[in-house]
């Protein structure tokens, strides 16, 4: 006596569905596989910042040092072109005639800071062509007189 087979007979309906589950299935595996890729690069990127941020930290310590360093060379305090002098606060900076305004955004202390510590250049420059030190006062010039229009 044979034994019965037992063949299952699978529709042609649930041959679809099943195919249907199988290609899910592999685009799960590869979805996951895409995520972990971006996970790793967001790693990378932060990774990138937080480094980022240590070099910016450095480059303000130094152009503040370098700062302090003007100021001192100068003999002449400047109030900060960058923070508040009374908090530390960051400031906006405004034109005025020949100075700029420096309003704190957190406490609202304000100060003026020249526009130009050291003496122009070209001022400078003249005075060398003249033969005048630098430490020297600037001789009065006295203005020319206007030309004298009604004289033929």
């Amino acid at each position: 006596m044979s034994t019965p087979s037992k063949h299952l007979i699978i529709s042609e309906e649930t041959r679809l569905i099943l195919d249907e589950i199988q290609a899910l299935r592999k685009e799960v595996a590869a979805l996951r596989e895409e995520s972990h890729g971006v996970v790793l690069d967001i790693r990378d990127m932060v990774a990138e910042i937080h480094a980022m941020e240590k070099v910016e930290k450095a480059v303000e310590a130094g152009l503040a040092q370098v700062e302090e360093s003007l100021e001192q060379a100068m003999g002449e305090s400047q109030p900060s072109m960058i923070t508040c002098e009374a908090c530390g606060s960051d400031v906006e900076r405004h034109e005025a005639e020949s100075e700029f305004l420096l309003i704190c955004k957190a406490c609202g202390h304000t100060a003026f800071a020249n526009r130009r510590v050291t003496p122009d250049r070209r001022l400078l420059a003249d005075r060398r062509k003249q033969g005048q030190s630098i430490g020297e006062e600037m001789p009065e010039i006295e203005p020319a007189a206007p030309p004298d229009w009604t004289q033929h």
